[in-house]
């Protein structure tokens, strides 16, 4: 079970916290002129306007959340400004009208200039989601972005020293990413040391112990 929590930010009483278990929209209320969360049906207004996200056109929000199980999609069906997405373990990305993103991992999320909100993912599987999202996120870099491969794997090593798996020992893997962290910063190309054959392997440790 995954519980899925909105941090709203900029709201006049600070940063308020929403748990979403169904679906979201983010909007300009055309008639007050102010922006406003709708989550699970309940309306929050923030108490001000923001002429970078789009208003409400007959009851079809322009960016919209919907939780599917342990994921949820972004869309952004008509939003005047590309939404910015920060998703833990994977680029930056702007998402375009029309086009629709799956949230796998804490998020990020700018629909306009003074607007922004995270999700939380909670699961009662610990850390495999995080660590499956990262694993995948390293795997393609490796094939289309070698330049960001030390950095990701850094943080990948990083994570799974705070959050080892309880029945298996992975100072045998810390040391194998050490050691191709070392070979990448020396100008060895990711893909010739196996790095994302490692990545995986990783995955499936993880995914063995659900921890």
């Amino acid at each position: 079970m995954t519980n899925t929590q909105v941090s709203i930010n900029g709201s006049d009483r600070g940063v308020q916290l929403e748990s979403l278990s169904d679906q979201m929209s983010v909007y300009a209320d055309p008639d007050m002129e102010e922006i406003c969360f709708e989550i699970d049906g309940n309306v929050i207004n923030l108490g001000y306007d923001d002429p970078t996200v789009s208003r409400s056109n007959d009851d079809l929000p322009p960016i919209q959340l919907v939780k599917r199980g342990r994921v949820v999609e972004l869309s952004n069906k008509n939003n005047i400004s590309e939404i910015i997405v920060e998703q833990t373990g994977t680029p930056s990305r702007k998402v375009s009208t029309g086009e629709t993103i799956t949230l796998r991992s804490d998020s990020y999320i700018e629909p306009g200039m003074n607007t922004h909100f995270t999700l939380s993912f909670r699961e009662a599987t610990g850390a495999y989601p995080k660590i499956r999202v990262m694993c995948d996120a390293l795997a393609d870099i490796c094939a289309h972005s070698p330049s960001e491969a030390s950095a990701y794997a850094t943080q990948l090593k990083q994570t799974i020293e705070r959050h080892p798996p309880e029945a298996n020992d992975i100072s045998n893997y810390i040391d194998k990413l050490d050691s191709k962290i070392d070979s990448i910063n020396n100008g060895i190309d990711p893909a010739d040391i196996g790095l994302d054959n490692l990545a995986k392997e990783i995955q499936n440790l993880y995914e063995d112990s659900q921890i």
